[in-house]
């Protein structure tokens, strides 16, 4: 079982997805896959992960300005 966290909170699906698809190319071997599950834990409350991206946005456009 390969297990990984992602460094920032998201709520967007897309953002999961392409994680889940990074590490599925990362271990591939080649041959036909017969199972694949993806799991979620350590969810949070929707106003606490906005609170992070736009913290997370704010460093963007700071760091974008220098």
């Amino acid at each position: 079982m390969i297990t990984q966290k992602l460094i920032d909170p998201t709520n967007i699906p897309t953002d999961v997805y392409q994680e889940v698809k990074k590490l599925f190319h990362k271990f591939w071997d080649g041959l036909p896959v017969r199972r694949l599950g993806v799991a979620l834990s350590d969810l949070s409350e929707r106003q606490y992960i906005n609170y992070l991206c736009s913290m997370r946005v704010g460093r963007k456009r700071e760091q974008s300005a220098e």
